[in-house]
């Protein structure tokens, strides 16, 4: 697919549906339209002297313009996971950085805040060539040490991947790609994004949300591939047969009696897919039918001495990456997954760093020290003890516990998506400690029981 330039632009005829659209959206549907818009936004681009772009859409129409626009000026393109703006605060600090977003309300891109006037007559001619495949394609994802970790990626390494799924799956070019899960992260950006866009499959530019909007996808089209996540699949409450259409799932692992529903309600068989930001895909499993996951072609896999895998592909920067996840390996590409280390914690099929969120509470002068936990009664939520520092305290006597506890959810909706902020709190005048002077996190569970 090294030619892929050549596919999309030139072997593509202009009249090739690439998008397909929901009701009410008039949006060009169709190649040769699309490109006129791709070398527009191009032309002027180019014209720009900053060498890093931070690209958000919401919409992957949208996105897809946006991106192979900045491609092929040869931007280094930053790829945020949300559209917060403490998040773009943290990562634009840089004069050479700018930002392009479409704005929904006056329906145009816009550079550094101020809307593009796309001229047909201006169209970007440069001659386009293979620098482009070294570009730096910047994803980030919660690290560690309680900042966004960023991932840089060669765009070769992201073609590369898209190589290794086309051959390890062989599906139908011409079946349409509908998706549930967002493209500004890694799992969405390939499968939804761009693995259809180099074959050339078409996009439908709706993201699934509601069960209900697949099912009414389903009596128009038997037929089509469904990117999606544990989050949704396990919401699919409705008796069809799916056994046409192609499922992918990943953020997190699909729980058993929620494979075994689809598969009797809906005879839909999901592949399951385990990657991360850092090392890309790793490995495949139908977990009903072959429950041990297996790594991709490629993709080379070990353990370490804490029982972690361990990834090697050619495809990385390093010579390997460690991984938190802990294996039990059964062959060389075989293996049963058994954990995970760390602090980070998926809801939704988000990944949060809790040591993040507790990181940026500390600095509201309300918190003197902070704890913060996933729970699960219903579903799934973040829990965080408090211990408040003096002024906290005066304000919490004058204002009533659900306008104390909304004003600290504002604070962190600079930084966080509404699902990842805490839904519930407990107050103490110290964090509990055990004998070894850890914290004591079962201690800080029981509060939160009652």
């Amino acid at each position: 697919m090294k030619d892929y330039l050549d596919l999309l632009f030139r072997h593509f005829d202009d009249d090739k549906v690439i998008f397909c659209h929901g009701k009410k959206n008039n949006s060009p549907t169709q190649l040769g339209e699309i490109k006129q818009i791709i070398f527009s936004l191009a032309h002027f681009l180019s014209q720009q002297k900053t060498t890093s772009i931070i690209l958000y859409c919401d919409n992957i129409y949208h996105f897809y313009i946006g991106f192979f626009s900045a491609l092929i000026t040869n931007k280094s393109i930053i790829l945020p996971p949300n559209n917060t703006s403490g998040f773009f605060e943290d990562i634009s600090n840089n004069e050479d950085i700018a930002i392009l977003y479409f704005d929904e309300q006056r329906q145009c891109f816009c550079f550094n805040n101020k809307p593009i006037d796309l001229n047909a007559n201006n169209l970007f001619e440069d001659k386009i060539d293979d620098c482009l495949f070294t570009s730096d394609i910047i994803f980030f994802t919660s690290g560690s040490t309680g900042k966004p970790k960023k991932i840089i990626k060669k765009f070769q390494h992201l073609v590369n991947e898209v190589n290794i799924l086309s051959n390890f799956f062989k599906l139908d070019k011409e079946l349409m790609v509908i998706s549930s899960v967002h493209h500004q992260h890694l799992y969405g950006f390939i499968f939804y994004f761009l693995w259809p866009a180099l074959i050339g499959r078409p996009i439908y530019s709706q993201r699934i949300e509601l069960s209900e909007e697949l099912a009414q996808l389903r009596d128009i089209n038997h037929q089509f591939i469904f990117i999606s996540s544990p989050a949704l699949l396990s919401r699919l409450t409705f008796e069809e047969d799916l056994s046409k259409i192609t499922c992918f799932s990943a953020g997190s692992l699909l729980k058993n009696e929620v494979a075994l529903s689809l598969t009797n309600n809906l005879k839909l068989t999901v592949n399951e897919i385990l990657g991360s930001s850092e090392t890309g895909i790793i490995a495949w499993r139908q977990q009903l039918n072959y429950p041990l996951w297996q790594s991709f072609n490629d993709v080379r896999i070990t353990q370490n001495e804490d029982q972690t895998l361990r990834v090697y592909a050619d495809s990385f920067l390093e010579p390997f990456i460690n991984t938190d996840d802990v294996i039990k390996l059964i062959k060389p590409n075989q293996f049963i997954l058994q954990g995970r280390k760390g602090r980070i914690v998926k809801l939704e099929d988000k990944r949060l760093s809790l040591t993040e969120l507790e990181d940026k509470l500390k600095h509201h002068p309300w918190i003197d020290d902070c704890y913060a936990l996933k729970l699960e009664k219903s579903r799934e939520y973040i829990g965080v003890f408090i211990v408040l520092s003096p002024s906290g305290k005066q304000q919490k006597e004058h204002l009533s516990t659900l306008a104390f506890n909304n004003t600290l959810r504002h604070f962190l909706s600079h930084w966080f998506e509404k699902i990842l902020l805490p839904r519930s709190f407990r107050y103490g005048d110290e964090i509990p400690v055990n004998a070894q002077s850890k914290i004591d996190r079962e201690a800080i569970l029981q509060l939160f029981m009652g």
